[in-house]
């Protein structure tokens, strides 16, 4: 009965909502990258394309597919660190953020479903760091805004 009460306890549910979101959003990100192709397809490419090159037989697809991967994980890196309690969120944070891009990568070779490539995994790391960024941004309004709130009912109450 205590454990049922502790399960439902409303801060928990939200905590594990939130957490399944995430989850949930992860699991969407994995199927985009990893599981979208159906073609027999390996290889690692660890060079950076020289798009600024004219020569370089440069592709517009290149910034596109590196948009879109960045935009995937910039909700990833926010909601991420809107669920770490640490002393060091920002840190750890940037660190599964790292760790989860490169594993995504890692899949990408091993289930043959695309090519591991150093580009991509530069986009993702860069998305989910913006998504940091824009959390802190985020963060530090909130707080702003409640010491200036606090301060204004301050001094209307003395």
């Amino acid at each position: 009965m205590i454990l049922c009460s502790t399960l439902l306890h409303k801060n928990n549910l939200k905590q594990r909502l939130l957490w399944g979101v995430i989850l949930v959003y992860l699991a969407f990100i994995l199927q985009y990258s990893v599981f979208s192709s159906t073609g027999e397809l390996r290889g690692i490419r660890l060079t950076i394309t020289p798009w600024f090159l004219k020569d370089s037989g440069f592709h517009e697809s290149v910034i596109l597919i590196a948009f879109v991967n960045m935009c995937l994980y910039i909700p990833y890196g926010y909601m991420l660190l809107s669920r770490i309690h640490k002393k060091y969120k920002y840190i750890v944070g940037c660190c599964i953020i790292v760790l989860s891009s490169v594993i995504m990568e890692a899949l990408q070779y091993i289930f043959s479903t695309g090519i591991t490539s150093l580009e991509d995994s530069i986009a993702n790391i860069t998305g989910g760091i913006l998504g940091v960024i824009l959390y802190g941004i985020v963060h530090v309004r909130k707080k702003l805004k409640k010491i200036s709130h606090y301060k204004n009912f301050k001094s209307i109450s003395t």
